[in-house]
């Protein structure tokens, strides 16, 4: 007898008229993860149990979400899926992470990733046990199309705060560009408590609490209005509205002009 449904993020739903005297055969599916494992819950389950269920991406990269079965005496069983961690991007900047030792990014990051921050959080696990329980990350190559973005020093995953440098070489000769990052991981709570969740951040953001709308630059770019280089660099925040803010050259000093635009 086969039942299926969708469900979405955060919800739950029932399935009805299965036998629980037999063995269920319970197959998820997960947007972008065409190939999944199968969660098999035993006949006349009786005790709780936990287990992974191990999803690929359309490259075959493996994600590995936690299942919970608990069952009830009245015949109902209850599963709860939930992924090991939550990663949130609130740089501004798109963002590509891979579990250390591994040669291929994390799975779920495609393309549009090494173009645009990613607005949903992206699910993650560390897919190779053999490989360091540590993240590496870098800037996604449309940033600075003229540059190689270079992986981060790695970090843990436990609970805390921690600091890194993202650096992207340049081609010609220039110096690297650098972004400072700021990475807090936290316990989920309430239906999300099963879950670590990975805040990146700017150290850095730009409140413009004026009527005016504003034109930042750091002081060695603002130098002539005029610049196509520098113009590049420059930072429009219209009123009443804040944004991540990053230094462009950390090599410089680290003072901003402003201009009413």
């Amino acid at each position: 007898l086969n039942r299926s449904g969708r469900i979405s993020a955060g919800h739950k739903d029932h399935i009805t008229n299965v036998d629980a005297e037999r063995v269920i055969d319970l197959k998820l599916r997960l947007e972008n993860f065409p190939i999944s494992s199968t969660l098999v819950i035993p006949a006349a389950c009786l005790s709780g149990f936990t287990c992974r269920i191990r999803f690929e991406d359309h490259a075959g990269r493996k994600l590995f979400l936690q299942a919970v079965v608990i069952p009830y005496s009245d015949a109902r069983i209850k599963v709860t899926v939930s992924a090991p961690y939550w990663i949130i991007n609130k740089t501004g900047l798109p963002l590509v992470f891979r579990q250390k030792g591994v040669s291929s990014e994390t799975a779920g990051q495609f393309e549009e990733h090494e173009i645009a921050r990613m607005v949903a959080p992206l699910l993650f696990s560390f897919s190779d046990p053999d490989a360091s329980p540590s993240v590496v990350i870098r800037v996604g190559n449309a940033v600075v199309p003229n540059g190689i973005a270079q992986w981060c020093q790695d970090f843990d995953l436990q609970r805390g705060v921690k600091v890194r440098k993202l650096f992207v070489s340049l081609r010609d000769g220039q110096s690297d560009m650098t972004y400072t990052i700021g990475i807090e991981v936290r316990n989920g709570r309430g239906r999300y408590r099963s879950t670590s969740i990975v805040t990146i951040s700017p150290r850095f953001q730009i409140h413009n609490k004026s009527s005016y709308s504003l034109l930042f630059a750091q002081s060695c770019y603002a130098t002539t209005i005029s610049d196509p280089l520098a113009e590049k660099t420059y930072l429009k925040v219209v009123s009443d509205c804040y944004i991540p803010y990053h230094w462009r050259r950390l090599d410089k000093h680290q003072l901003l002009c402003v201009l009413i635009c």
